[in-house]
């Protein structure tokens, strides 16, 4: 099944100048968008090549824990391209995608429906290409390449497409708080980010703030130190059942795929029983601590029969 809506494939558009600003975009490329957004990184030479001469390629990378290797293999299969490596000295597979036919399937999969400032990144990557050109035979399976130009950063609300599903993917987190000496319960999410976006010093306050109106909660600024160095971020926190409900009704709509699907499917059970907890909390809590204890960091039982689903 082709990637775009209209069940045509790019390699069937001549002029794809003229013709991406009006695809059809699928929820898998607002979702790969997110995604790459949230946990991707664009790598572009700053020359055509080496000193030696040798050509130098642009490579694109999505970072995966350890436990989310099955997300990784089901869009390397997607996609048809790239490779999947663990990062040495981390719990992190990398999904690497550095071939011209790859390069240029995420760019027209992905281009105008970017929302942070990795968006310059993004068009330096396009400028390159469009300034190397492509190999023969890269343009030999694309037909009359041309020019590919830059859109600009998304304007839609982020309701309205998986873009949300895939950035939470990166850093959202689903928790239960139980204190049973206070007898106090709650169920949030929270989404947490830099502050400021490396290669362009850009502030992702905007898109962090789009958020926070959408979930109807606000944008928090913390400043932690993690491995001696200290982090400047924006968190998003969902603490109050309105916030949670509208959250729940975007991930019916637009799931998540990583293992965080797991620990959604939990928290969501959780959420609910305190929504409609009969007994008082010290008679709630005892059911929702074998829940806590199997989420997150705590899981250790994987079941990924929700990947059956994975944008088919």
């Amino acid at each position: 099944m082709n990637i775009l809506e209209n069940n045509t494939s790019i390699q069937s558009h001549g002029n794809l100048r003229d013709y991406t600003p009006k695809l059809v975009r699928s929820d898998f490329c607002y979702y790969l968008a997110g995604l790459i957004e949230g946990d991707g990184s664009i790598y572009v030479p700053k020359v055509s090549r080496s000193v030696k001469g040798k050509k130098l390629y642009c490579n694109i990378e999505i970072c995966f824990a350890l436990r989310d290797l099955p997300l990784a293999m089901v869009i390397q299969q997607k996609l048809k391209c790239g490779s999947i490596y663990r990062k040495a000295d981390s719990h992190a597979y990398v999904l690497s995608i550095s071939n011209e036919d790859g390069i240029l399937q995420i760019i027209h999969l992905i281009n105008g429906i970017l929302k942070t400032p990795k968006i310059n990144k993004f068009h330096k990557l396009i400028d390159f290409v469009n300034k190397r050109g492509l190999s023969k035979s890269c343009v030999q399976n694309l037909n009359n390449f041309s020019i590919i130009e830059k859109l600009p950063l998304n304007k839609t609300d982020i309701k309205n497409n998986a873009w949300f599903a895939g950035f939470l993917e990166a850093d959202g987190c689903f928790y239960l708080r139980i204190t049973q000496k206070k007898h106090k319960i709650s169920a949030g999410f929270y989404l947490e980010q830099r502050m400021t976006d490396i290669p362009s010093k850009q502030s992702l306050f905007s898109i962090m703030e789009k958020i926070s109106f959408f979930l109807k909660c606000n944008v928090k600024q913390l400043n932690r130190t993690k491995a001696e160095k200290i982090l400047h971020t924006y968190r998003v926190v969902t603490s109050n059942e309105k916030s949670n409900l509208i959250l729940i009704e975007y991930l019916n709509k637009y799931p998540i795929f990583s293992s965080k699907y797991l620990n959604y499917k939990d928290w969501k059970k959780a959420f609910k029983i305190i929504q409609e907890r009969n007994g008082t909390v010290k008679q709630t809590i005892p059911i929702l601590l074998p829940i806590k204890e199997n989420m997150n960091s705590k899981r250790t039982i994987y079941i990924w029969d929700h990947l059956q689903n994975f944008y088919t």
